[in-house]
């Protein structure tokens, strides 16, 4: 009566409802048994998640110290020239920051491209 494109559709849409309900069971017909592998992913990004959290942490701690040395910097300055040289670290070290993060994030990313399901 329906299609196979409308079947597909159909299977496509439950698949992704219970992959959003983060439903453990298998389908009927698996006698029980969970799909090979879910653990195992389930693990996989949770441990990721944990990787890119503690990231994001050590990313604002590295600002607020950039921004803390910066103000002290600012404070001791006494002529345009050295106001002018804080400024410069700051941006020098916003950038060093910036570029060795994207390069931890690429990391990360690397290492999540494993084998897909």
């Amino acid at each position: 009566m329906f299609g196979k494109s409308f079947r597909l559709v159909v299977l496509g849409l439950m698949s992704a409802t219970v992959w959003a309900q983060g439903v453990e069971r298998a389908p009927q017909g698996f006698a029980g048994a969970k799909p090979t592998g879910w653990e195992g992913r389930k693990e996989s990004l949770r441990k990721r998640f944990e990787q890119i959290k503690a990231l994001e942490s050590e990313s604002h701690r590295e600002r607020i110290r950039i921004l803390q040395e910066a103000e002290a910097c600012i404070d001791s300055a006494t002529t345009p020239d050295a106001y002018r040289q804080c400024e410069e670290r700051e941006k020098i070290a916003r950038q060093e920051l910036r570029e060795r993060l994207q390069r931890q994030r690429e990391a990360l990313r690397q290492m999540s491209l494993g084998p897909r399901f």
